[in-house]
């Protein structure tokens, strides 16, 4: 842990929050840590894999910007004792869920990103999330493994049945794609901004076989590399039967 004097009160904080964490296999639940300061929350993730926790565990806030403040802070404090934590932040929505107007793209992508990672085999190390954005009904980890399709370079498929799957998961057909849950088709193209990644693909076909799948700038439309594969994951937290 971090060299910090013993007077100092963080450490003292950090020091008697060790003797609360419970043994691992013991149950961790949100009445076990008591009389935790705000400075030493960044420390938390630290200390229970110093406690030989091992379990993705959740940090609950009461506002969104508490919870962007927190994270950034676990991940600034992992950096500075050289113990780095793979961690995501499941956002809150901007709308109620029978709001006439969408949350936005990228909020909606980054919950359905975080919602895949934390069903997946590999879940991250903590996620930090606001109070409200747990409440609201969401895909089930069954129905989003079931969901999800691999398109991957040399495989066969017919391109209109990855549009009729991109139409069900509730992607909208434009003329250039700028944001998640969007794709187009040109020729033997298709770009497609899947809500499993950072950045736009391109798919060309060569008859019934992908040809290859390239990341591209939606600012410019220009390519910037290729890569093997790409996800296909609903573009909305609920879906038509």
């Amino acid at each position: 842990m971090a060299d910090i004097p013993s007077r100092n009160p963080l450490r003292q904080t950090l020091d008697s929050l060790r003797t609360q964490l419970p043994s691992p296999g013991a149950p961790l639940t949100s009445g076990t840590l008591r009389g935790v300061d705000r400075e030493a929350f960044p420390f938390l993730p630290a200390l229970l894999r110093e406690a030989g926790r091992r379990e993705m565990f959740w940090i609950l806030t009461a506002t969104p910007e508490r919870a962007m403040r927190l994270f950034e802070e676990i991940q600034t404090t992992a950096a500075l004792l050289d113990r780095p934590f793979e961690g995501l932040l499941f956002p809150e929505e901007e709308t109620l869920p029978y709001e006439r107007e969408s949350p936005a793209d990228f909020i909606r992508a980054e919950r359905i990103h975080a919602l895949d990672r934390i069903a997946g085999q590999a879940p991250p190390d903590f996620v930090v999330s606001p109070v409200a954005a747990i409440l609201r009904k969401t895909l089930s980890p069954t129905l989003l493994h079931d969901k999800k399709r691999s398109l991957s370079t040399g495989q066969e498929v017919d391109p209109q049945s990855v549009i009729d799957t991109l139409l069900s998961y509730g992607y909208l057909r434009v003329p250039q794609v700028t944001a998640p849950g969007e794709f187009s088709v040109r020729g033997a193209l298709i770009d497609l901004y899947s809500t499993d990644r950072r950045t736009p693909v391109r798919l060309e076909w060569d008859d019934l076989e992908i040809r290859s799948i390239r990341v591209f700038d939606p600012g410019t439309q220009r390519s910037v590399g290729p890569v093997s594969s790409a996800d296909l994951l609903p573009s909305h937290e609920w879906l038509m039967p």
